[in-house]
């Protein structure tokens, strides 16, 4: 029988009562009208599903009692990091929703020089939402991790000399098919995506110093947040 799914951001014990607040409450009990006795699967983005039948609903809150609970280790290899520039909100709205959907592990923006996008706090949290969302759809249990953007030097500095695969998407790059035997799928990837209008000259020149090897997508010129969502179901499909 297909239960729908609900976001719960707390540890779940079998035959404990936790509580459904804000949005996912609203939903809840003013558009699906659910009532006590209903049974739904609770996910709380660590690795945790659960099924809870509703014992109580309040003005603040919808009470459920903990039956079943499926328990998924933390992947700790084979892990996706999409790192694209940081876009404007509405395109990095949908880069995350997609990528979080398709399953990457990590999603780390980077200002480029030609990056025009800002963000904040509120900023940070929307992205925190979103990735919330995307795993009452893909029926993964461990939530996609969205970072604070970080400038490219900072962000190189971090993220080499770990054991990771590090890769660069590269206008007029090698195909991906012809450097696909060259990529270790068992290692951590992380997937550089390069602002609109490209990279410049000398950032491109830091990244394949770093030891980003670079790649192509077909003969199009792709949206970062197109290229994002075609590269992490690429990945995914291969590599996993």
């Amino acid at each position: 029988m297909f239960l729908r799914r609900f976001f719960v951001p707390c540890p779940f014990e079998k035959d404990e009562l936790v509580t459904m607040t804000n949005e996912e409450y609203h939903h809840l009990t003013k558009v699906l009208r659910a009532k006590e006795k209903e049974s739904y699967i609770l996910v709380n983005g660590e690795g945790q599903s659960a099924k809870g039948t509703i014992v109580n609903i309040t003005k603040n809150g919808t009470v459920f009692k903990i039956e079943e609970i499926k328990n998924v280790p933390k992947k700790t290899e084979q892990r996706v990091q999409i790192s694209p520039s940081l876009l404007k909100n509405k395109d990095m709205s949908i880069l995350i929703d997609k990528v979080a959907e398709l399953g990457a592990d990590v999603i780390a923006p980077i200002i480029f020089k030609r990056t025009e996008s800002d963000y904040t706090k509120n900023t940070l949290l929307r992205w925190e939402k979103i990735c919330q969302q995307a795993i009452k759809t893909n029926r993964y249990l461990w939530k996609c991790d969205t970072l604070e953007p970080l400038k490219l030097e900072d962000f190189i500095k971090k993220n080499t000399n770990k054991g990771k695969e590090l890769l660069m998407l590269d206008i007029g790059a090698k195909p991906f098919e012809e450097v696909e035997d060259e990529i270790d799928f068992k290692k951590d990837k992380v997937i550089v995506i390069g602002p609109p209008g490209d990279y410049i000259n000398s950032e491109r020149a830091l990244l394949l110093e770093a030891g980003f090897k670079s790649f192509g997508i077909g003969n199009h010129i792709l949206r970062c947040e197109t290229a994002a969502i075609v590269i992490t179901g690429i990945i995914n499909c291969i590599g996993r």
